[in-house]
């Protein structure tokens, strides 16, 4: 049904999404987190 291709991408775009919200929900005080959050941007890539 679906190719590995079509698979990984889906995954990657899962994962920026999920770390998307986590940087939206996240209280502008609580900076420690966003910088953990912004490092993890990296590794879909």
């Amino acid at each position: 049904m679906f190719n590995k291709n079509t698979l990984k991408l889906a995954i990657i775009i899962c994962l920026i999404t999920a770390l998307s919200i986590f940087m939206f929900v996240t209280r502008h005080t609580q900076y420690h987190y966003h910088s953990v959050y912004r490092e993890f941007y990296f590794v879909p890539l």
